[in-house]
């Protein structure tokens, strides 16, 4: 999922910035382009245009990396707790099932919210980021971010979560590194 991730990530950099370097220098050294019987004008509006579908693109793309991300610890979770709860390595000890991947989680680490803030502050924050972008995106955009209410035709939609995916790919796997610990002797 990482080389994926990266990949991903790689191949939408790439082509965003090749497209704002062919902007600078047609910005800087405007032209007809002949061959494509476009003037000046015409292929600034043309390349403008890609642009910005590039940076949607880049958008929509972090947002769903996350949300592939956060799909892949929600399924794994469920996995576990009821492999876990099959095997009776764990008790229900946390009862609230909102939201469910807290459920699953605090219950095989036998902890609790509070417990788990503040034993992994970062992890929790990343986390809670995660579960709203995917939210966000399963109930009103594609950004995955928080629109208040307002016109999604007509707002301006960035995703700028608070963290970076390595952070996020790594508080997963601190994550699973916890809940194998409960398996290990």
């Amino acid at each position: 999922m990482n080389d994926y991730c990266y990949c991903v990530v790689q191949s939408i950099n790439k082509e965003l910035l090749g497209i704002r370097e062919e902007v600078d220098v047609h910005r800087k050294n405007p032209r007809d382009i002949r061959d494509d019987f476009a003037t000046s004008g015409e292929a600034m509006l043309g390349l403008e245009s890609s642009l910005y579908k590039w940076e949607w693109l880049f958008d929509i793309t972090a947002a769903h990396l996350v949300i592939l991300l956060y799909s892949y610890l929600e399924k794994t979770l469920k996995y576990i707790f009821k492999w876990y709860m099959d095997k009776k390595l764990i008790t229900i000890n946390y009862r609230n099932r909102k939201p469910i991947i807290n459920y699953w989680l605090y219950n095989i680490l036998n902890t609790d919210d509070e417990t788990f803030e503040n034993s992994q502050p970062y992890t929790y924050r990343v986390l809670n980021e995660a579960r709203r972008m995917r939210n966000n995106f399963a109930h009103d955009n594609l950004e995955g971010v928080d629109l208040n209410n307002s016109d999604y035709v007509y707002t301006e939609r960035k995703c700028d979560p608070t963290f970076k995916l390595i952070d996020f790919i790594n508080s997963i796997s601190e994550i699973l590194y916890n809940v194998e610990k409960v398996f290990s002797p």
